[in-house]
């Protein structure tokens, strides 16, 4: 600063110089960092909070706390909690849609009420008409059926069943998100079947399936008369080389 002047003046410049140059950021708040990383927690939301203060400063060399990820992902998980619930309130208007625009589909919703009293959603079952028709006329009476678990924020069971073309090919039948999979659910989701394919009792009709103790229950209430077979005995581990 010249004070004669009342300016600021460069007296020396050095156009070289060996002082460290650093893109480290020293703050970053939550918001921010819930910002970052929310694309990636929606997609994979068992990341952990660990791993978040290791790889922000890794990718963008700002350190962040452990307290600062924990509530970072807590605030995304919250987010994200209310947009699938604003989204499984549409539901029946979508089954509704899906019915007007053919009627022979199939879409059977659930709803059960909390111990608040709010109704609250249990079950659907998904089974488009033209799938139906395909099957009864040009696939093998023959259907294989499992249950995977959804490990995403919204919890629970994905039933399917997988039926095969003319051409040896997987004909995707239909398929059902359930609470849990268990006798119930697996009696519910065959009874629809047996309804949407006129199974009757399922004689001539073959079931495939792993040991699941609600599946072989479910076909013996609903389809006594049909042919169970199981992959993990009959097969060993190749699940998807049946014939």
């Amino acid at each position: 600063m010249d004070n004669k002047a009342n300016c600021i003046r460069v007296k020396t410049y050095k156009r070289e110089h060996g002082c460290f140059r650093t893109s480290k950021i020293s703050a970053m708040t939550m918001h921010e960092l819930a910002k970052y990383w929310k694309r990636r927690i929606r997609e994979t939301p068992f990341i952990a909070c660990k791993f978040m203060m290791e790889q922000t400063y890794a990718e963008l060399r700002v350190a962040v706390h452990f307290d600062k990820c924990v509530r970072a992902k807590r605030m995304i998980m919250k987010e994200l909690r209310g947009n699938f619930k604003d989204e499984y309130a549409m539901l029946p208007s979508y089954g509704a849609y899906l019915s007007s625009l053919n009627p022979s589909n199939t879409i059977e919703i659930v709803k059960d009420r909390n111990e608040n009293g709010e109704c609250v959603f249990k079950r659907i079952y998904v089974c488009l008409g033209v799938v139906k028709e395909g099957w009864k006329n040009g696939c093998r009476y023959v259907l294989g059926v499992d249950g995977y678990f959804l490990k995403g924020v919204c919890k629970g069971v994905l039933l399917s069943a997988v039926g095969r073309d003319g051409n040896n090919q997987m004909y995707p039948m239909a398929w059902a998100i359930v609470q849990g999979e268990n006798m119930d659910s697996w009696e519910w989701f065959f009874w629809l079947l047996r309804t949407d394919l006129n199974l009757d009792s399922g004689k001539n009709f073959t079931l495939i399936s792993d040991e699941h103790v609600g599946i072989k229950h479910a076909r013996d209430a609903v389809l006594p008369d049909s042919e169970h077979r199981n992959l993990e005995r009959e097969y060993g581990e190749t699940k998807g080389n049946f014939k």
